[in-house]
């Protein structure tokens, strides 16, 4: 609890005040409000969840994203 900070590879990068970590298996998720930032834009919400093996991250609603235009996508 307090500032959490979860760092991709590919230059996610996603910020919340409480989260549950599963190191072993490449998780995360938390029920507070989240700022995610990547070069292809922000997405906001109220909650969060990475999907086992981090690849996938799900921004839980209600939520609001700005994308970048032109931005590359970068494949983790």
């Amino acid at each position: 609890e307090g500032t959490v900070t979860l760092r991709r590879d590919d230059d996610l990068t996603v910020v919340t005040d409480r989260a549950d970590i599963d190191l072993r298996a490449s998780s995360a998720s938390g029920d507070r409000p989240v700022d995610a930032t990547s070069p292809q834009g922000t997405l906001s919400g109220s909650g969060f969840r990475v999907a086992p093996g981090g690849d996938t991250v799900f921004v839980t609603g209600p939520a609001q994203m700005e994308i970048v235009p032109g931005a590359k996508r970068v494949v983790p």
